[in-house]
């Protein structure tokens, strides 16, 4: 469902953030 889809998008964003970051 988007759930899920919107969850793993979240999770992703955040994992880019720190990267960028770094």
């Amino acid at each position: 469902t988007t759930d899920g889809r919107l969850m793993r998008q979240e999770i992703s964003m955040s994992f880019c953030k720190p990267l960028s970051v770094n």
